[in-house]
């Protein structure tokens, strides 16, 4: 499905209104990629001055992985619950079951 918007194209002396596809986002990052700014703060927040190149590929696969698992479990809760939307609280149970409890 995509969005259509309308453009204006202009061939010749007048103008035509076409209408062309917009490409939908899947998610808000590219799969396997994290900016290096965001990889950078996490470090500055733990107290690093400095980052290797050579980190920041590292970091985006456990990221990613955690962030994965974290969604996996979020959606096992909701499903056991027989919900198809997955809510606050499932993502709170998942990530205490992670090892990461938030708003104790």
């Amino acid at each position: 499905m995509h969005m259509i918007t309308p453009r204006i194209v202009c061939s010749g002396e007048h103008l035509e209104n076409k209408k062309m596809p917009k490409p939908i986002r899947k998610g808000i990052i590219k799969p396997n990629y994290l900016r290096h700014s965001i990889i950078r703060k996490l470090a500055r927040r733990v107290g690093s001055k400095r980052v290797s190149s050579h980190v920041y590929p590292k970091c985006t696969s456990l990221l990613s992985y955690y962030v994965g698992t974290v969604v996996k479990d979020a959606i096992a809760y909701s499903e056991n619950s027989k919900r198809k939307t997955v809510n606050q609280n499932d993502v709170l149970h998942s990530l205490r079951l992670h090892g990461m409890s938030m708003y104790t």
